[in-house]
């Protein structure tokens, strides 16, 4: 039987790459100190496995040869050499003769030896701390930190000088802090690959069967080239304070807000709003709300009405001008009409705004203001011009000269809320953001190749991960509530009523609810889906959800115990997958996060995470390629126009005013949808406005699909920033239920008992299939499970007790931690609880920051393997190996559709 669908691997990849080499990090280990801490513990261990069977040979030999005094003398001493300790009376041993004599004897010189070394320790663990923290200090100075840190910490940057010169032995409690923070950092930038400034440097790769095609990427070059914006926060309330500012809001053209619409007695739009973000996060974003309104017709508002449609781009004084006149009302009574219809939304004061295409926001900005014509716009504008030369030196500048560009910006944007009339001047912690693109040799990755040793995996994995996907029910709830209301082969006009109407009446209710019913549920209690409308694709949804969970149970169950390693079949994929072909998408485009490991039996893929979004690795970052090799957001839209399914058009959401970078990029599909509200950024033939679409359920494909009445086509949103669709406004976030945009993290143990508890940890072995590694092996541990520091302790004992409790419990040197999950909760269901922290079990340095995370997190903290490891990385630069990411994109077709 032909495979109803087919996956197409896209053409482009992004590979992120961590800024640091692992080489650069290897002077923070304990060498000396982890030798010494395992030479003890093999050492206790052998001695503690001699002591109890030279306990039981003495138990035989005081039965049979001593008398009552020398009896009590020698019990005493067996005791303690089956609890592995000294005996106090050495010399009552001295009588046993013959073998027995002789491998006490052994026994109790090696004992002593024991004492002897572990007590080397301290000695040996200081020495590594002066050696480390020298390298520390060293790694505290390297550009690559100091410039990102510039953005990410200031406070941090301001400090570190002070530590790098100082050089006492004990550190005050500041120091601690501040080398807590350090080494948090460090490890970031050496072993994990979000971007964020030169933490992580980007490049754009090809799948292509070419002569110099590899499987592995490249080496890195030594040359990264900054791509600096600033926080487009800033200028959102730049826009805001020009608004709120009567003088100079009288010179703003004024408009009906776009997609207004008369009912009968009553006028409908949308009204948006903002709501300012946290100041004090290093990424915060301001997050916008829209509404529907209605207001009641009157013959004041008839009038306002035809002077606006009569008279576009009026200026706000003049149109003051023209209610007074209309209206016979005084100016102050034209003012208080103007300001009630801007309160409530309906009219527009045409402030400078962002589009989510521009690619200099700050010069863009400066250039709509000067439009205005007005003396003010123009001061404003010049100021911004500054504030863009300052950021263009800021690309080539070194750190002391970044610090002062950075408080140059913050005092002269300052200024500038304070000329627009701000009594509290308040802006972002972040100005700036900052992203690299570097250069990497032979960055063409062989296409057949790829597809032979991963791509088939991504597949059938992909078939199966709407099991996992946050919004998968929620598209399905659209659905059904739309055949209820319309039935099948029906049609809904009024596009915007539908979208208000599924919102008041279920979507937000079910949602919530949702929420509620997975917060609830351990992780070890798979919680149900809601199916308040009885859909059967939803019924189906659920029945693979149980399929998958039923399998995962059967599995574990029949591995043995400590396995590291538990692998799914093709079979049990292929019983997952059928059950939910009556819920899967005919069209998805999936990004899937791998990092590939060099392995003596090759390439092992690891599988990070995966979302489904069209065009989500590149949509973000393409300001970065608009150079050698071609406008990278050019060749994407080009390969995107041949995506489109058949039939059908893409048509990007905007998701309402720019508030946030992490909606700015170019332009990569042709159509652009406008919601009410807003205003398209696009020639105005290649908008399609939401008046302009309907919705119809095609019974001969059984879907319920957007159609444009201008183009006859359907219609497909999608959605191209990098928030997530439940932080998007109302209208734009039920928009992406049509979107083939999935979210959430593939989480196989749900619903799967955990392994009994050894002293507080709980282990689960590595999940792969065929070659493709879907979860890390890990460990959840009770935080007061956690080897304590006792107050007295020296850092040898604490290292020691460390080391046993890791060996014990059969963790791997390095790991990644997440915390912050106390016992009782649940993290949200489209990701997962905390970032993870890289940790070191042979740093001591590491350690003191994993205590400190966990202590001050509660709950548990649970632990995952690195993989690959060190040894396995495959990137390269002159200074060494680099961790580095793969985000690479499978695209599902219904077959022939494409």
């Amino acid at each position: 039987m032909t495979d109803p669908v087919s996956w197409r691997l896209g053409r482009w990849y992004m590979l992120r790459v961590a800024s640091l080499p692992v080489e650069l990090l290897t002077g923070l280990r304990f060498s000396g100190s982890v030798a010494w801490a395992d030479s003890v513990i093999a050492e206790r261990d052998r001695l503690a496995a001699d002591g109890r069977r030279l306990s039981d040979l003495l138990h035989e030999y005081i039965g049979e040869h001593l008398d009552e005094h020398a009896r009590r003398s020698l019990l005493a001493a067996r005791r303690q050499i089956f609890n592995n300790r000294m005996p106090r009376d050495v010399a009552a041993l001295h009588g046993v003769a013959g073998d027995l004599g002789a491998a006490l004897a052994a026994w109790l010189r090696d004992r002593a030896a024991l004492d002897v070394l572990t007590a080397t320790g301290p000695d040996v663990v200081a020495a590594d701390t002066r050696r480390s923290r020298a390298v520390l200090r060293e790694l505290a100075g390297d550009p690559r930190l100091r410039n990102g840190l510039l953005l990410a910490s200031s406070s941090l940057d301001t400090y570190l000088d002070g530590y790098r010169t100082a050089d006492r032995p004990n550190l005050s409690k500041r120091e601690r802090r501040i080398e807590r923070s350090l080494l948090e950092y460090l490890y970031r930038i050496a072993y994990k690959t979000s971007p964020f400034s030169t933490f992580t440097g980007l490049a754009v790769g090809e799948f292509a069967d070419s002569e110099r095609a590899t499987l592995f990427a490249g080496h890195v070059g030594k040359r990264w080239h900054s791509n600096p914006r600033l926080n487009v926060a800033v200028l959102g309330r730049l826009s805001d304070l020009i608004v709120a500012n009567d003088e100079l809001c009288a010179d703003l053209p004024v408009r009906l807000t776009p997609g207004w619409k008369s009912e009968l007695d009553r006028i409908r739009y949308v009204r948006q709003s903002t709501n300012y973000g946290d100041d004090a996060a290093t990424v915060g974003f301001d997050l916008v709300r829209t509404d529907v309104y209605y207001l009641s017709r009157n013959t004041s508002l008839e009038r306002t009405l035809e002077v606006l449609e009569r008279e576009p781009g009026l200026r706000f004084r003049d149109f003051v001008d023209r209610v007074r006149v209309i209206e016979q009302a005084t100016a102050e009574e034209g003012e208080r009409w103007a300001r009630a219809l801007s309160r409530l939304g309906l009219l527009e004061v045409a402030a400078p705004r962002l589009d989510i295409h521009q690619t200099d926001p700050v010069r863009g900005f400066a250039a709509d203001l000067r439009r205005l014509d007005q003396p003010w716009a123009e001061a404003l504008a010049a100021r911004l011009d500054a504030v863009a030369a300052r950021i263009g030196r800021y690309v080539h500048a070194e750190v002391p000269e970044r610090r002062e560009i950075l408080g140059w910006l913050r005092a002269e944007l300052t200024a500038a809320q304070q000329s627009l009339g701000a009594q509290d001047a308040t802006l972002p912690q972040t100005l700036l953001y900052e992203d690299m693109r570097l250069e990497v040799d032979s960055l063409v990755t062989g296409r057949t190749e790829w597809i032979d040793r991963v791509g088939t995996d991504l597949q059938t994995i992909g078939s199966v991960q709407p099991v996992f996907d946050f919004m998968r029910p929620q598209q399905l709830l659209l659905r059904a509530f739309f055949l209820i209301r319309y039935g099948r082969g029906g049609r809904c006009d009024d596009l915007l009523k539908f979208v208000h109407d599924f919102q008041e009446d279920i979507y937000d209710q079910y949602v919530e609810a949702t929420e509620r019913q997975w917060n609830s549920a351990g992780s070890t209690r798979r919680s149900g889906l809601n199916n308040w409308l009885n859909s059967p694709e939803i019924t189906a949804l659920e029945q693979a959800r149980q399929r998958f969970t039923d399998g995962m149970r059967r599995a574990w169950a029949a591995l043995p115990a400590g396995a590291a390693e538990l692998v799914l079949d093709d079979d049990f994929m292929a019983a997952v997958a059928g059950e939910l072909a009556p819920a899967a998408r005919t069209f998805s485009p999936m990004a899937h996060f791998i990092q590939l490991a060099r392995t003596p039996d090759g390439p092992l893929a690891v599988l990070n995470q995966s979302f489904g979004s069209l065009s989500f690795p590149f949509s973000r970052f393409t300001h970065c390629f608009t150079e050698e090799g071609g406008d990278l957001a050019t060749l994407v839209r080009e390969e995107n126009r041949l995506r489109q399914p058949g039939g059908a058009v893409f048509a990007e959401l905007v998701g309402g005013v720019l508030t946030t970078n992490l909606n700015l990029h170019g332009r990569l599909i042709d159509y652009q949808l406008v919601c009410p509200g807003e205003t398209g950024s696009v020639p105005v033939e290649e908008q399609i406005a939401l008046d302009d679409l309907y919705i119809e359920h095609d019974e001969a494909a059984d879907r319920v699909v957007l159609r444009s009445r201008r183009l006859g086509r359907e219609v497909v949103p999608v959605y191209l920033g990098y928030l997530i669709p439940m932080a998007l406004p109302a209208i734009p976030r039920v928009l992406t239920l049509f979107a083939p945009t999935s979210v959430g993290a593939m989480r196989p143990w749900d619903g799967v008992p955990e392994a009994e508890s050894t002293a507080g940890v709980t282990g689960r072995p590595r999940i792969r299939f065929r070659n493709t590694v879907i979860r890390r092996r890990s460990w959840k541990v009770e935080v007061g499970a956690l080897p304590a520091r006792e107050p007295d302790a020296s850092d040898a004992t604490w290292l020691l007790s460390w080391r046993s409790w890791q060996r014990e419990h059969g963790l791997p040197d390095r790991v990644f931690a997440r915390f912050g999950n106390p016992a009782g909760t649940r993290e949200r269901a489209w990701r997962d609880s905390s970032k993870p922290h890289y940790v070191d079990f042979g740093s001591v340095h590491s350690l003191v920051v994993l205590d400190h995370l966990a202590r001050n997190a509660g709950g548990d903290v649970g632990f995952e393997e690195m993989l690959p490891t060190e040894d396995q990385l495959s990137v390269t630069s002159d200074q060494g190996h680099h961790v580095a990411e793969m985000i690479v994109e499978m695209i599902k077709y219904e077959r022939g559709a494409q």
